[in-house]
């Protein structure tokens, strides 16, 4: 169906997404090893699950857990191909008195390994940092458009309000499919039908499609001289702020760190792990394992949080998101002091008519 200012129905499409479209508490497009296993940046905290991170028994848990671990079935191949190595240039060295690599020179490398390995990891940090930033603002200003809406636009055309709160609704959705190339098109549809779904995911960039949609609504409530130059102002700036989220994001997907640095230090790791067993022949290959486990864990971590949409929960702050667009219509303060007993009797009653708390919640 086409959307319609219908309360209930709006109210209803919500209930869908949230409860039948959209009920996993964590996202199903995360696949691999990281859809088995929780990592910390890909799950929205509770206050149990801050307890439990904090927790002094953490240690036995992560060491019970590690057989499991996903970073561990990521390095896995190159890993055991190490181990393996270790295994061989230990039974050459003790068959053939073959002489060690010297130390001296590889605790060298070693050093610029390490200072590599923990400069990519900073870098990525701080593009996990910044992903964190640019997308949680999507729940900010969605949340802040739809309280503009809600006070200035839906009270004066009920249809127009409800057509730019869906979008906004939607808008965190629409951003996840496109940097995740995840299919959200049933949520769409449900939330705009057919012919505002079909123009968005027709889009080159879906959330850019609903900003210009939003834009079109905000232009229009302005030539026909529904809302003031300052509700105009505030909404134009909102749609702004979406539009840097969506370019944040951009950017971060599109620039990662630069290859050649990427290449480098993968070079120095491998020749640095290929020839620890060669210049230390005596200790067992347990220590080889150890080492290697330590550096490319680190490495992988860094590869990891390089691309952080992959692994944020976009999928929580979308509906996180969602449900804050529709409180914003939903779930009304209580009425204002009336100047008149027939304007507080109105106020009344329309507050006791939207006072019962939403069915998606």
């Amino acid at each position: 169906h086409e959307p319609r200012s219908d309360i209930a129905k709006f109210e209803g499409d919500l209930e869908l997404v949230l409860k039948e479209l959209r009920w996993q508490q964590r996202d199903p497009s995360i696949k691999g090893v990281f859809g088995r296993n929780k990592l910390s940046f890909t799950s929205i905290y509770t206050p149990e699950m801050w307890d439990q991170h904090t927790s002094r028994w953490r240690y036995l848990r992560h060491l019970r857990g590690w057989p499991t671990s996903g970073l561990l079935l990521r390095i896995l191949p190159q890993w055991s191909v190490l181990i393996v190595w270790a295994r061989i240039s230990h039974w050459i060295s003790h068959k053939t008195n073959m002489p060690s690599v010297p130390l001296t020179p590889l605790s060298l490398v070693s050093t610029f390994v390490g200072f590599l390995l923990t400069l990519r990891s900073n870098q990525g940090l701080s593009r996990l940092t910044e992903g964190r930033e640019g997308f949680g603002k999507v729940v900010l200003y969605t949340r802040e458009f739809a309280d503009l809406v809600a006070a200035y636009v839906y009270p004066k055309d009920p249809k127009l309000g409800m057509l730019m709160t869906r979008h906004t609704s939607i808008f965190g959705w629409s951003l996840k499919s496109m940097l995740r190339r995840s299919d959200e098109s049933d949520v769409l549809y449900t939330m705009l039908g057919p012919t505002d779904a079909e123009y968005v995911l027709g889009h080159r960039k879906a959330p850019v499609g609903v900003a210009a949609r939003l834009l079109q609504c905000t232009a229009d409530l302005w030539d026909r001289n529904i809302i003031r130059k300052s509700e105009h102002d505030a909404l134009l700036a909102n749609i702004g702020h979406m539009h840097g989220v969506i370019t944040t994001c951009e950017r971060i997907q599109a620039t990662p760190i630069p290859s050649f640095y990427t290449a480098h230090t993968s070079r120095l790791l491998m020749l640095y792990l290929f020839f620890l067993p060669l210049a230390i022949p005596d200790s067992t290959i347990l220590v080889t394992a150890m080492v290697a486990f330590a550096m490319l864990g680190l490495d992988e971590i860094s590869h990891m949080l390089e691309e952080p949409f992959r692994l944020m929960p976009l999928y929580q702050l979308s509906k996180i998101s969602m449900k804050d667009v529709a409180d914003a219509l939903l779930y009304h303060p209580p009425p204002l002091p009336a100047a008149t007993d027939d304007q507080a009797k109105e106020q009344k009653d329309s507050y006791n008519s939207h006072k019962k708390k939403p069915t998606y919640w």
